[in-house]
């Protein structure tokens, strides 16, 4: 649901999601200590057709990938004060965007998603910082 808590996005399962109630909106993780990290991967969500009615299949498509086209990954030490790692702008295709950065310290990620690819917000199934 839009707005529902984010523990979804990190549980090492794409199966659940985080989708915020609007955009802009934020997804702080803690990483559980200081981290040497260097790349971070956004695994995007997808909107499938609803079900027409009780006993009648889904129709075939279109599926539409709720993805954010602006973003950043930011990085932080005490969870204030943040450094900016990867920027993304206008990518409007694709399910997972790779991205890599020189190495950091880090005890938290941020992805801050400043525009989507649809009006309905997008949907972050999965993230992992390496």
């Amino acid at each position: 649901q839009p707005g529902a808590d984010p523990l979804a996005a990190v549980d090492g399962s794409p199966a659940g999601g985080w989708q915020p109630a609007r955009v802009p909106a934020a997804l702080t993780v803690p990483l559980g200590g200081r981290h040497r990290i260097g790349s971070a991967t956004v695994l995007w969500g997808r909107q499938w057709p609803g079900v027409p009615g009780p006993n009648v299949p889904p129709p075939p498509g279109p599926v539409t990938t709720l993805r954010a086209t602006d973003y950043t990954v930011q990085v932080s030490s005490d969870g204030h004060a943040w450094h900016t790692v990867a920027t993304v702008t206008g990518r409007q295709t694709g399910t997972r965007d790779v991205l890599s950065f020189p190495a950091v310290q880090a005890s938290f990620v941020r992805v801050q998603i400043t525009a989507a690819s649809t009006a309905t917000p997008p949907i972050l199934e999965e993230l992992a910082a390496r």
